[in-house]
């Protein structure tokens, strides 16, 4: 929750979560609400910020995506578009 500022569109989500269920329902393959930049990246394993989180994304709609769970379980959190 503290991923989640105060100032997101709690509807433009729901609509997000409503469309990974639909879709699920419609093609039966399990979607999922994807965090494009994970709220909880990878650690860092060496140089100056070794241990520290390499990013930590938000809980808004500008970063979440609807894509198949099986392409959502592989990614994990070590993967993110323009990622160092």
């Amino acid at each position: 929750m503290r991923a989640t500022p105060p100032w997101v569109d709690q509807v433009a989500i729901s609509k997000i979560y409503f469309a990974a269920n639909f879709l699920g329902m419609v093609t039966g393959e399990w979607y999922h609400v994807d965090h494009i930049v994970p709220l909880q990246g990878p650690l860092a394993m060496d140089g100056p910020f070794k241990g520290e989180r390499i990013v930590s994304g938000l809980h808004c709609e500008a970063n979440l995506q609807v894509i198949p769970g099986r392409l959502n379980q592989s990614k994990s959190n070590r993967y993110w578009p323009d990622m160092p």
